[in-house]
C-alpha cells in the first residue's frame, strides 16, 4: 500500500538535495579560477606549476588572499584552520599559505567572502653586469636566465617612471658632462606652469618640463624654472 505522504517526502528530499547543491555551488564560487584549477590538479595527482605552489615542504601550499566578512578576524580563522599559515591582516584581507586540501572547507566558511590565489614572485632587479668585457661581451651577470648581455650596455634605452616626484638633481640623473639624463618631466599637479611650458601633446592637464628647462635649473642659468 502506497503512503499518501510519499509524494511529500519525495518533494522534501528534492528540496534538501537542491539546497545542498546550491550551498556547494556558492562555496565553490568563492574560489577564483586558479584555486579551482589547483583543486582539480590535486584530485588528479598534482602536476602544479612551480609559480603556483610552494612544494618545499611535505604538503603543497598555495599563496592565498582571503576576503573576510565584517566581524571576522585573522585570529578567528587561524583558530579554526591551524594548518593555514596566515601571515598578514590588512583590513578585511588576510594573506597566507594554505594546503590545497583545505580550500573546500575554507570556501564553505561563512566568514570567508572570497579567496584568490597569489603567485610566487622572483626578483627582477638581480641582473647586473660589470664594465669588464671579453670579446665585446659584458660579464658579471648573476641571473642564470641571462647568460650575457652581449654587446648591449643600456645605451639609448628610454624608461618611463610614474611616481609622486623626482629629484632631478640626484647624481644618478646627471651625466658626466653635468646635464640631465631626464628627457621630460610631466607634473600632473601643476596647472600654472611658467612661460614656455605646455601640456604634453594629446593631454590637457599638468605641465611638461623639457630637458633643456631641467638643464637650466641644474646649472642655474636661469634659476627658478622648475
Amino acid at each position: 500500500m502506497t503512503s499518501r505522504f510519499a509524494p511529500i517526502r519525495f518533494i522534501l528530499a528534492l528540496l534538501l538535495l537542491g539546497a545542498g547543491f546550491a550551498a556547494h555551488a556558492n562555496a565553490v564560487e568563492k574560489l577564483d579560477g586558479r584555486l579551482r584549477l589547483l583543486q582539480r590538479q590535486a584530485a588528479s595527482g598534482g602536476g602544479y606549476r612551480p609559480a603556483d605552489v610552494d612544494n618545499t615542504g611535505p604538503t603543497p601550499l598555495v599563496p592565498i588572499f582571503i576576503q573576510i566578512s565584517p566581524g571576522a578576524s585573522r585570529a578567528s580563522l587561524a583558530s579554526r584552520y591551524p594548518e593555514i599559515r596566515f601571515s598578514g591582516e590588512h583590513g578585511r584581507i588576510l594573506t597566507g599559505r594554505s594546503p590545497i586540501s583545505s580550500l573546500g572547507t575554507l570556501a564553505a566558511d561563512p566568514d570567508v567572502i572570497r579567496a584568490e590565489a597569489g603567485t610566487r614572485q622572483r626578483p627582477l632587479l638581480n641582473v647586473v653586469k660589470s664594465s669588464i668585457t671579453t670579446a665585446g661581451v659584458y660579464l658579471g651577470v648573476v641571473d642564470a636566465g641571462f647568460p650575457s648581455f652581449g654587446a648591449r650596455d643600456g645605451s639609448n634605452v628610454i624608461l618611463g617612471v610614474v611616481d609622486s616626484g623626482v629629484d632631478f638633481t640626484h647624481e644618478d640623473f646627471i651625466t658626466p658632462g653635468g646635464t640631465s639624463r631626464i628627457l621630460f618631466i610631466w607634473d600632473q599637479n601643476d596647472e600654472a606652469g611658467s612661460p614656455g611650458t605646455f601640456h604634453p601633446d594629446g593631454f590637457s592637464i599638468g605641465t611638461e618640463w623639457t630637458q633643456a628647462q631641467i638643464n637650466d635649473e641644474i646649472d642655474g642659468i636661469p634659476a627658478g624654472v622648475l
